[in-house]
């Protein structure tokens, strides 16, 4: 059996919502815990690539839409890596691959339409096939997290050690190393933005 497709949009919302908020600095290593707090980007945005919008993370979904059915033919999610920061502390997130909420723009093409610019670069990148190329339309919907939002993240914790505390703590070299928390997507279990 083919694993599940990417989901973005309201599902991702809805999952989010279950979760119950943990405070950052509270999170153990190897647990899934949501987080929330304002993004500080470690790098410069990059930019979505259909509307061309800064954006830390931008998500971008293809459908096969037929007559008022729809199917997800492929999905592809990229950012910068950037810091969520709450009351608690500081957790660093990568965001490649994760699931991103929310509503986002539409695009659709009608069949037989000359896929042009980046959409024909990502059709065949993905290696899409559809089932109905020549009545079938397709969608395509970018979704993007803005470099400076309010956002939620869940995903599960690894610790990495925390250079900054490193270099502020002087008072000796055997206490324990300082870590703080980095979330990222892995194949089982996506990060979840909204």
């Amino acid at each position: 059996m083919f694993p599940p497709r990417p989901r973005h949009g309201r599902a991702v919302m809805r999952e989010l919502a279950r979760a119950p908020r943990t405070p950052i600095a509270d999170i153990p290593d190897g647990a899934a815990r949501k987080i929330g707090g304002r993004i500080e980007l470690e790098d410069a945005p990059i930019r979505s690539p259909l509307t061309g919008t800064a954006c830390s993370v931008w998500a971008v979904t293809i459908e096969e839409v037929g007559m008022g059915d729809s199917v997800l033919r492929g999905a592809k999610c990229q950012g910068v890596t950037f810091a969520v920061r709450d009351a608690s502390g500081v957790a660093r997130v990568i965001p490649d691959g994760a699931r991103l909420g929310g509503d986002g723009r539409m695009f659709n093409y009608l069949p037989g339409a000359l896929l042009i610019g980046y959409e024909r670069e990502l059709f065949f990148e993905l290696n899409i096939r559809l089932n109905y190329p020549s009545t079938s339309s397709l969608r395509f919907t970018e979704r993007v997290i803005q470099p400076v939002a309010e956002v939620t993240v869940y995903g599960y914790c690894q610790r990495e050690p925390d250079r900054a505390a490193m270099d502020a703590d002087v008072s000796g070299y055997r206490g324990a190393v300082p870590t703080r928390p980095v979330l990222s997507s892995t194949r089982r279990a996506p990060l979840l933005i909204g």
